[in-house]
């Protein structure tokens, strides 16, 4: 952690030289950067830390990546990250598409509607209000009937929000060629530096494994969603599953062997399917010592399968959701969670695209939100451990402080 403060603390020294020379004119616009490698030769650091520092000035609307050519500095007088409303628009647009996905139980449904009504609370404040636009998934030409909506508004749109999973290289484009301002619920790829709000799934799951391994458990059964159909129908890239990078990283920053941890990737996040995933995975493996899941749902689902084969939650095996949905509570035991404050995300996304349009700006760095965990009966956790576990994210949240994210 000392060290990742340390090349974050470097990374910010080397934007705010690059940022002087361009201030002062000494890179003028158009003019290319060095290359990553003459930049890591030139100031002995690492590729990583160089690339944080070409991130953040990307963010300021002071560089772009150009293919072929590298890192070019932007025009003073009018970059891509310019934004020239001509009407004062008052409303802010929800695109999403009505899927399986966001309206299959009650619980899932309300996270969805609680991250909008956090935004809609900063955004009444402010005079704007949420116009929102919903399509069915699996509708033809639905972003043609998109554009024809935002274009013959009369006031026209004064941003946009939408989330990660629908939004596309056409549609994030189209956006940009009418100078609306963008903002993404959760971010679209691994890549993705600029203008979302999403959850650390990352640290919060380098958290949970970073505990597994802790708690001496040497076996451990992740279930995840396996989203593939869903993205096939979106449109965007599917990204590799965050949860599960960081339950890894963590079970062996631990001291676990990873090969102790195995992947399920289940065909729908709901409690049933948890269920009989884990009952296969006990049949033929054994019982795990612990469960972590894509969501809460496949959680509960793999508890009562572990007590329906006679394992004793949390004593023989412990269990842990990452959702935070009510449900969790009144499980037999209830469950422990990594909790995401839904209402605390919606008024980042709101904050954040107020920010873009009054900077009237199209790019500003994404910003992560840390979840909150919830220690309840599912696992069993020693009182001087829960100190260490607590000790460590609140040193994640220092870290994303640092980052500026």
């Amino acid at each position: 952690m000392e060290r990742e403060t340390i090349a974050i603390s470097v990374a910010s020294r080397l934007e705010q030289q690059l940022h002087s020379l361009i201030a002062e004119g000494r890179l003028a616009g158009g003019e290319r950067l060095p290359s990553v490698r003459e930049l890591t030769h030139q100031y002995g650091i690492s590729r990583n830390t160089v690339q944080a520092a070409l991130r953040g000035l990307a963010a300021r609307g002071l560089v772009r990546s150009v293919p072929r050519q590298g890192t070019v500095v932007l025009p003073r007088d009018g970059s891509i990250t310019s934004t020239k409303p001509t009407r004062k628009a008052n409303q802010i647009g929800v695109i999403d598409l009505l899927s399986s996905f966001r309206f299959d139980d009650e619980d899932t449904a309300s996270w969805f509607q609680g991250v909008i009504r956090g935004a809609e609370l900063i955004f009444a404040r402010s005079n704007y209000h949420l116009v929102k636009a919903v399509y069915l998934q699996q509708e033809s030409h639905w972003i043609r009937k998109l554009w024809q909506r935002i274009d013959g508004m009369a006031d026209g749109m004064a941003g946009v929000i939408l989330f990660a999973d629908i939004a596309t290289d056409e549609m994030l484009s189209g956006l940009d060629s009418r100078n609306i301002p963008w903002v993404t619920i959760g971010r679209r790829n691994l890549r993705s530096v600029h203008n979302f709000i999403a959850m650390d799934h990352l640290s919060t799951s380098q958290l949970i494994g970073w505990t597994f391994a802790r708690l001496g458990y040497d076996s451990v059964l992740y279930l995840g969603w396996d989203y593939t159909d869903y993205f096939k129908s979106t449109g965007v890239p599917q990204k590799p599953d965050e949860k599960f990078l960081g339950l890894v990283q963590g079970y062996i920053d631990g001291g676990g062997d990873p090969s102790r941890i195995a992947l399920l990737r289940c065909p729908k996040h709901s409690a049933d399917v948890g269920y009989e995933q884990t009952c296969r995975y006990i049949d033929q493996h054994g019982a795990p010592r612990g469960v972590f899941s894509f969501n809460d749902h496949l959680s509960m689902g793999a508890m009562k399968a572990l007590q329906d084969r006679g394992i004793n939650v949390p004593h023989d095996a412990g269990v842990v959701g990452s959702m935070g949905l009510s449900a969790g509570q009144y499980s037999n035991p209830p469950l422990t969670v990594a909790s995401q404050p839904i209402s605390e995300m919606g008024q980042q996304v709101a904050h954040l695209l107020l920010e873009m349009i009054r900077g009237e700006v199209a790019r500003v760095s994404g910003r992560f939100i840390s979840y909150e965990l919830i220690f309840r009966q599912s696992l069993a956790l020693p009182e001087n451990l829960k100190s260490e576990v607590l000790e460590r994210q609140s040193s994640q949240r220092t870290l994303l402080m640092k980052t500026g994210l």
